[in-house]
């Protein structure tokens, strides 16, 4: 059993945000970023689908052309290949699930098993 907690302190750093990978398979990949207000996660990809849930205060989603603002509670799935980027409003804790595990799809590139 795995046992994490959004109250560590230490998910978070005034200088940048922080990136805590919790836990890894071959079908899936969590990740918690925290952020600081005014904090960016700039334009990115990822080759699987992506979850994001903000556990913690606000933040903004861009990605295909429009933004939406996820409070705590609230989460968004992006489509494989969507360009996205992340904007901390206020200090935030973000879970990201990446499906599935990026590694399957670049195995199948790289073997060119397509």
């Amino acid at each position: 059993m795995n046992i994490w907690r959004t109250d560590d302190s230490t998910l978070y750093h005034a200088d940048h945000y922080t990136v805590r990978h919790l836990f890894e398979s071959s079908h899936i990949v969590v990740v918690w970023f925290g952020f600081m207000a005014g904090q960016v996660l700039r334009d990115h990809k990822t080759s699987s689908h992506a979850l994001i849930q903000c556990l913690s205060g606000t933040i903004i989603v861009q990605a295909m052309g429009e933004s939406t603002t996820l409070e705590a509670g609230m989460c968004a799935v992006l489509e494989p290949q969507s360009v996205h980027a992340l904007y901390a409003r206020e200090r935030a804790l973000v879970q990201l699930l990446i499906i599935p595990h990026p590694n399957h799809h670049t195995l199948v590139e790289e073997l060119q098993l397509t």
